[in-house]
């Protein structure tokens, strides 16, 4: 379960990298990724909430990095964003990816599990 929701991660910031279609590809990509680690697994509604929560608990490593790095490599002079901001932000974007990927994985694992049905 694990290794399907680091897939889901990995696709997740995998659709931030293309360019021009990374303005629809992002805000989905916790979405997509959630689909392709709930479809692997099958999973059922509670492990769709423990991929989510997983791909959740993932995605704090890139924002601590982006806010304690960002303000060094933004082209922005002093461009700080305030240690409060900071927290309500990871907050926000934690919340954001758990929520879209427990959604894309319980999605993805009703399908896989649809079409297992249907053929049998």
């Amino acid at each position: 379960m694990v290794k399907n929701a680091l897939l889901g991660f990995i696709i997740c910031i995998a659709c931030l990298i293309p360019p021009l279609i990374h303005f629809i590809s992002g805000p989905l990509g916790p979405l997509i990724g959630g689909w392709f680690a709930g479809s692997k697994s099958k999973s059922s509604i509670d492990q769709s909430i423990l991929i989510g929560s997983t791909m959740g608990g993932l995605s704090i490593l890139p924002i601590v990095l982006a806010s304690v790095f960002g303000p060094s490599i933004l082209p922005i002079e002093n461009f700080y964003l305030g240690g409060s901001l900071t927290i309500i932000l990871t907050v926000i974007l934690l919340s954001y990816v758990t929520i879209l990927g427990s959604i894309g994985a319980a999605i993805g694992g009703h399908m896989a599990r649809k079409q297992n049905n249907d053929s049998k």
